[in-house]
């Protein structure tokens, strides 16, 4: 496994290599990002700290590769000569080495596999595709950072060619996955569901990465909320209750709990908070509640990657407990979002919020 992982083509050289067969399509434009500090009454954690300041994006394109071949059950990416395709694992080491693992646990043995692809003619061949299957994409928040925000560079690329590849996602997809391609312009229909199997693609479009280093792009997703909201715009139903200050419940998760959700809750409703269980409502409903929202409070979970359909000056407050993620603030800020953090005393995996602390932010910084 680990020959395989030296044998890649990175970033740098999948672009160059499209380049060279003019089957490069980069966005018409660059983006850089300068984040300010957090609002906090405490000292700020490293890992939100170190996000802090300018950052430059680089290049995003669109790149048509022939002759990929697909692994797996995360659909890595190889040429004909064995090389991965970095992209094809989120431009990522770290989880090309997660999916490399998994591929193999489930019954692959890659190294022989690579030795005789063209040899083999039982493997299914497409002629043209975009795969949207990686380690990662079958989670929400991940859908929303590192797969729904490529699909601006497919549509660039479509623009560009005149052509419109099927894509591929992962087999049985989630309601919310169905309803968010549904909304941009994505049938399901048209999807092809992927088997984790070996598939050969004759022409494989390639979308780069939307998030680096912790930093999603703003850009992506002001394309993705704009192209949510006027599918959403023509339909005008809404079947939730809405209130402007929300507070995210994660009372059924597994981790990141509030012990003392029932008095955070009491504590929020002096200023009108009402708490929502973001699994009890359809993907666009969910979508309707963070449009409309003024401030949103949560403990750090999935669901806040919603904030991508909220407004700018939004007020965002996540609440840390032993898990503390730079993610949502980068996200919030590079948004243009008011974004704040408490960090909480963790009891194992979940949090004991302090109410009084909680007030006082709420006093001082947003209500």
């Amino acid at each position: 496994m680990e020959n395989l992982q030296q044998n890649l083509i990175d970033r740098s050289q999948l672009m160059e290599l499209a380049r060279d067969r003019e089957k490069l399509y980069p966005l018409p434009y660059r983006e850089t990002i300068d984040l300010s500090p957090p609002i906090c009454s405490q000292e700020v954690r490293k890992p939100l700290k170190e996000k802090e300041g300018y950052f430059e994006f680089s290049q995003s394109f669109a790149a048509e590769i022939e002759n990929v071949y697909l692994v797996g059950p995360d659909a890595i990416g190889f040429t004909e000569d064995g090389k991965i395709i970095l992209e094809t694992a989120l431009n990522r080491e770290d989880v090309l080495k997660k999916s490399l693992k998994k591929t193999q646990e489930a019954g692959f043995n890659l190294t022989e596999i690579v030795k005789n692809f063209t040899n083999r003619p039982d493997i299914e061949e497409i002629d043209f595709a975009c795969s949207l299957v990686d380690y990662w994409s079958d989670l929400y928040a991940h859908w929303v950072f590192e797969v729904f925000t490529r699909l601006e560079a497919l549509e660039y690329y479509t623009r560009e060619t005149g052509k419109a590849p099927p894509l591929i996602i992962h087999e049985n997809p989630y309601s919310w996955k169905v309803r968010s391609l549904e909304l941009i312009g994505y049938p399901i229909k048209n999807c092809r569901q992927w088997r984790g199997n070996i598939v050969k693609v004759k022409r494989l479009v390639i979308c780069s990465k939307r998030r680096e280093i912790g930093r999603t792009s703003p850009k992506s997703c002001h394309w993705v909320r704009e192209k949510v909201f006027s599918s959403l715009d023509k339909q005008a139903t809404v079947n939730i209750p809405l209130a402007p200050n929300i507070f995210i419940s994660r009372r059924n998760a597994r981790s990141r709990r509030i012990v003392n959700e029932d008095e955070v809750i009491e504590t929020l409703a002096k200023w009108d908070f009402v708490p929502y269980l973001l699994e009890d409502f359809d993907w666009q409903d969910q979508v309707t509640l963070f449009r409309q929202a003024k401030t949103i409070v949560a403990p750090h979970g999935a669901g806040l990657v919603n904030m991508v359909f909220s407004h700018k000056d939004t007020q965002i407050l996540e609440l840390f407990g032993r898990k503390i993620s730079h993610g949502f603030y980068a996200l919030a800020t590079g948004l243009e979002l008011k974004y704040g953090c408490i960090f909480c005393e963790p009891q194992e995996e979940k949090i004991l919020v302090d109410c009084q602390q909680l007030s006082q932010f709420l006093e001082q910084h947003y209500c």
